[in-house]
Order: structure tokens, then sequence, then C-alpha cells
């Protein structure tokens, strides 16, 4: 027997939908490319953040997290040292499980560490044609 109580949606709600889903995808990426994030990698990366730029989960896939990592590597100066709780404050800006994050980071030579302290080893960075 059918369930008369189920709703179907309308082609108007439909739409609405569609527009809300497509609204939230342009404030997810308007927030990854505020955090420098390429246009080649918005797709792969949207479904890991809100709208806020907030990572709300780290990738499974090796390939993704790689993007990942890169995107947060370029938070570090190449050439400075951070202290553990200075990296941890950094990382947890984007998602509350920083120590994993940091962890990834060091596993996949994106940060180094020794004595407490990290330095940016790994990911990429812009160059100005000013400082050729």
């Amino acid at each position: 027997m059918a369930d008369s109580s189920r709703h179907r949606l309308t082609p108007a709600e439909h739409d609405e939908r569609r527009q809300a889903a497509a609204a939230r995808r342009d404030r997810i990426d308007a927030a990854l490319v505020e955090l420098g994030l390429d246009a080649e990698h918005l797709a792969t990366m949207r479904p890991f953040f809100d709208e806020h730029g907030a990572l709300t989960q780290i990738p499974m896939q090796r390939a993704k997290r790689l993007v990942l990592l890169d995107l947060l590597s370029q938070r570090f100066l190449p050439g400075q040292l951070y202290s553990e709780g200075r990296v941890n404050l950094l990382l947890g800006q984007f998602n509350s499980d920083w120590a994993a994050l940091r962890r990834y980071l060091v596993d996949e030579d994106f940060l180094d560490r020794r004595d407490g302290f990290y330095w940016r080893t790994g990911g990429t960075f812009d160059i100005d044609d000013d400082d050729r």
C-alpha cells in the first residue's frame, strides 16, 4: 500500500532547492578562493568545506588530501619557525582536529619538525614578477 502522506516536490520547490544548492556552492567557492585555492581544485575541495571556509572533514583519498595539505601549507611562510602551539592555532582555524592536520602535513613533507618547532618544507607558492 502506498503512503499517501508522502509529499512530492512541486517544480517550484525543485527550482528553489536547486537555487539554494547553487548559492551554497558559490559561497563555498568564494571562501575557498579567499583561502588561496586555485580554480582548478575548487570542485575537488568543495565537499570538504563549509560556506565559512571551515574544513568539515579531511579527505580520505590521498590525492584529495594532498590538495588540502598544499592549501594548508600556504598558511606557513617559508624560512620561518613556528612553535607547536602556533601551528595548532593556525590549523585550528580550519578544523578542530588540528593534531591530525599537523601530522598529515609532517608525514607528507609539507612541514618538518624538530625540538618542538615546525617549518614549511613543501607546498606551492606564488612568485611575484617583482621578486625575480
